[in-house]
């Protein structure tokens, strides 16, 4: 122990993903978890397979849990790609902390980087 806290610990294994971020309009469709399993039973925006191109591309997010990192690229799409038995949360709502339905701290984050980088399109006169 140094001056009474435990050792720091190694940032643990990186692990990158793509999520799928659907907008219409002003919400985004998020999709819920597998009843096990990381996150179980939230909702989410769903995972994308590494070789799927769906849309544009945003800087990564980063999310540290106790044994390893996380970096999810969200992939912005339109409603066209329509994810099967998804739920629409207005993304100002999910940017925000709220919404109608739980999911992870993770997917907040990602919304937030979305909202972000509209905000940022709007303001450059750039449709994203």
């Amino acid at each position: 122990m140094v001056h009474g806290r435990p050792p720091a610990r190694s940032p643990g294994r990186l692990e990158t993903s793509r999520a799928l971020v659907v907008l219409d309009r002003d919400a985004v469709a998020l999709v819920r978890r597998p009843a096990t399993g990381r996150w179980a039973g939230l909702w989410g925006f769903p995972i994308l397979a590494e070789d799927d191109d769906a849309g544009l591309s945003l800087t990564p997010v980063q999310h540290v849990l106790t044994h390893r990192r996380l970096h999810v690229t969200p992939v912005v799409a339109d409603a066209r790609l329509r994810p099967a038995e998804a739920t629409w949360v207005p993304l100002a709502d999910l940017a925000a902390g709220g919404g109608p339905v739980p999911v992870a701290v993770l997917d907040r984050k990602l919304a937030q980087r979305v909202a972000e980088s509209l905000a940022d399109a709007e303001k450059e006169g750039d449709p994203a």
